[in-house]
């Protein structure tokens, strides 16, 4: 009866979570985010589109060719969450005409006057503005939109209109295009797009395992109850209203991988254990080992949401919630059922040959124990080689659309980073005085010497302004003509500015307190360490500003440092809390300090091994192949604590052969098979065509290994002799 509730409960539950899911909701985007600091923030959810004019047929001087571009332009800001476009069509430059100083369009909006002539003109001016030149290359060939979403905008939107824009213009105007978001989509469904292929070969092989029980029964509710779990966990985060991504295909994978576990540790025991073994209830046997496994991998799982991507919070709710409804199906549901059971122990000849092969590498332990140690110095100094890389573009095949655009921008014009930096003065005016602006100037030269691609403010406006009223941008600077009435000259250049920009645009430069002004462009990226030298030549910058002033990091720039701190913090958040789970565990179960630290060794060796591996491979930390650390985790410690139980349970050895045939009788071979069931489950990730995905496959395999491998034997080639030593001696 209990058993039906159960099932009822966990039905209507999900019934509820589908028919009550929010739909999801768009909108057109702010140009601008909540203010941050005191000035206007630009959103940071930027695509940017690169059109290669020749090969579509277009010429810039071509007035036809302009107007469809305007078309292709109109496309663009239809989509959704869209706040803004910048490019050519529609930046503007500060001219002189007559006796006026103005900001004007570089390309007017009344189609009458794009004529061939102006054209003509304007492709020989570009090169004397430099408000227009990341906007078009050099030679005119190459033209960019700059998308600006807000910053709330679903990365897989963002990719999908992109490509179906692209799709309805192929025959016309031909583009690719770039950035955070696409970045992160492109990704997600390459990562995925192969395993659906394969997930019927994943549930042939979870029955085949499962059938080693002998019994329909237990495959039945084992292979029920992950699908259970899996629709329940999708149901209820699509209930609290997160939007489905590409990662959600991967659940199958880890669900086959990881679920079954608890049903394979369950059945074995009911099945296979001697009934002789069985001092207490099966329930108060299995629940200490499988809570503390549900927990670290709980805790793993949940650290992917500090993870900047549109499915690695859905994917890390859905594994949580779907561990914990496995774990309640066991003891509230599989534990109350009736099943027969099975006489002959099907695994005796391996148990046999396991103890066999302990006995012979117990032979050599010292030199075991010497190669481990030094493969953990040897790991641990390679931790310092590790590269986070924030932004995952180079696992992208070469010939992708994001590839080809990101290669354009860094070859022709400034980068693809877009960073924006707010200065405090510290004092209301502050931005009136010359000094300010040398020192604003400066700063300029610094970034200009460091290469790091383009950069305005409001320095480059006034000295525009002062070239078209004085005949000299340096002069601005460099004259003391006017040094008793400099604040006057400066406002009065503003004044100028301000009346024909967009409002917007004069608050993202400048607060009207004239304490707080910005810095804004964009940067070279190709890797980590692209990141790193802008961020460095961030501190140096702000270490020499004058007392009282303040440098503060608002753009995407800032964010993807903050995205890498994350990515840093994941593997530690939930390295740590398995491992203090594990040691405060063991302590206050068996209360010997000795066990509870030796219960770390098989996670912190495996670990270390790991990044070792990773660190000589070359291979990056990024936002998807950071998901290993999380499943391992939990697979550490469950191999771990389940390899200590099956020591506890061992009351007399008389060899070192007969201790360990029962650790593998009582533990090691439901162990087994969860290794094997999941080294099978991701393997399938090896299939994929796409780099990304084989590099998961191949983290999740090594660390899989490494885990096994010190957990079911490490411990006991540490445990065994010196209790086999103690009872020879005793006895």
């Amino acid at each position: 009866m209990k058993s039906s509730i159960y099932l009822l409960i966990i039905g209507l539950l999900t019934l509820a979570f589908f028919f009550f899911s929010p739909q999801q909701k768009s909108g057109v985007g702010e140009v601008y985010a909540e203010k941050d600091g005191e000035i206007m923030v630009p959103q940071k959810n930027v695509a940017i589109v690169t059109l290669e004019l020749s090969k579509s047929g277009l010429n810039f001087i071509n007035p036809k060719d302009i107007l469809r571009l305007g078309g292709l332009q109109k496309d663009f800001s239809s989509m959704k969450n869209v706040a803004k476009i910048e490019s050519i069509l529609n930046a503007s430059r500060v001219i002189s005409e007559r006796d006026d100083i103005l900001v004007s369009r570089a390309i007017p909006t009344d189609p009458q006057l794009i004529s061939e002539s102006y054209l003509k003109k304007l492709s020989q001016e570009i090169p004397e503005y430099p408000e227009l030149t990341p906007f078009i290359s050099k030679d005119l060939s190459t033209i960019l939109f700059y998308i600006y979403y807000s910053n709330a905008a679903d990365p897989r939107e963002i990719h999908l209109e992109l490509q179906q824009l692209q799709q309805k213009w192929k025959n016309d105007i031909s583009f690719d295009f770039t950035g955070q978001s696409p970045i992160i989509a492109e990704t997600e469904l390459l990562l995925t797009k192969d395993i659906a292929l394969f997930l019927p070969i994943l549930f042939v092989m979870i029955i085949l395992i499962l059938s080693l029980f002998r019994s329909v029964g237990a495959v039945l509710s084992s292979l029920l109850m992950i699908l259970v779990s899996m629709i329940f966990a999708y149901g209820f985060v699509k209930f609290i209203g997160i939007q489905d991504s590409p990662l959600v295909l991967l659940i199958p994978v880890f669900s086959i991988g990881l679920l079954s576990d608890y049903f394979i540790h369950y059945f074995y025991h009911r099945f296979h254990t001697p009934q002789g073994q069985l001092h207490k209830s099966l329930r108060r046997v299995l629940l200490f080992p499988l809570s503390l496994t549900a927990l670290s991998t709980i805790t793993g799982f949940l650290s992917l949401s500090l993870i900047n991507g549109s499915g690695h919070l859905q994917l890390g709710l859905i594994m949580a919630v779907a561990v914990i409804i496995t774990w309640t199906s066991v003891f509230l549901w599989i534990d109350s059922l009736k099943f027969t059971r099975v006489k002959n122990n099907v695994f005796s000849g391996f148990q046999k040959a396991q103890g066999r092969l302990f006995v012979l590498i117990a032979k050599y332990r010292i030199l075991l124990f010497l190669i481990i140690f030094c493969g953990v110095i040897w790991g641990g100094s390679q931790l310092f080689n590790l590269s986070i890389e924030p932004y995952p573009i180079e696992q992208l095949p070469a010939n992708s659309t994001i590839k080809k655009a990101d290669r354009i921008i860094n070859q022709d014009f400034y980068g693809t980073l877009p960073f924006f930096l707010e200065v405090d003065t510290g004092e209301i005016n502050g931005l009136l005085k010359k000094e300010t602006l040398l020192k604003l100037n400066d700063i300029h030269r610094e970034m200009e010497d460091n290469n790091v691609g383009y950069a305005f403010s409001l320095l480059s406006v006034l000295k525009r302004m002062n070239y078209y009223f004085m005949g000299s941008e340096e002069s601005f600077l460099s004259s003391t003509e006017f040094d008793d009435v400099y604040d006057a000259l400066i406002e009065q250049y503003l004044l100028y500015y301000s009346s024909s920009v967009d409002p917007l645009e004069y608050e993202s430069l400048l607060d009207n307190s004239y304490r707080y002004f910005s810095i804004k462009g964009l940067m070279y990226y190709h890797d980590h360490e692209d990141l790193t030298r802008f961020m460095t030549l961030m501190e140096d910058i702000r270490s020499n500003l004058p007392d009282g002033w303040t440098l503060a990091n608002h753009g995407m720039a800032a964010q993807l440092e903050v995205e890498q701190t994350h990515l840093r913090n994941n593997w530690v958040l939930s390295f740590l809390s398995g491992s203090l789970l594990i040691f405060l565990t063991v302590l206050i179960y068996y209360r010997k300090i000795g066990l509870a630290v030796l219960s770390l060794l098989p996670g912190v060796v495996s670990m270390i091994f790991s990044f070792g591996l990773i660190s000589i491979s070359g291979i990056s930390i990024d936002a998807f192949s950071i998901i290993f650390v999380a499943i391992i985790s939990g697979l550490v410690i469950d191999y771990s604590i389940h390899t200590l139980i099956a020591l506890d349970q061992i009351q007399e050895i008389q060899s070192l052969s007969q201790g360990f045939s029962k650790v593998i009788g009582y533990s090691g071979i439901p162990i087994f098979l969860s290794f094997i069931t999941s080294v099978l489950s991701f393997s399938v990730l090896f299939l994929s065509s796409f780099s990304g995905a084989r590099i998961l496959g191949f983290l999740l395999l090594s660390s899989l290994i490494l885990s096994f491998t010190m957990s079911l034997y490490l411990i006991p080639l540490i445990i065994l002799p010196l209790r086999l030593k103690k009872e020879i001696r005793n006895a």
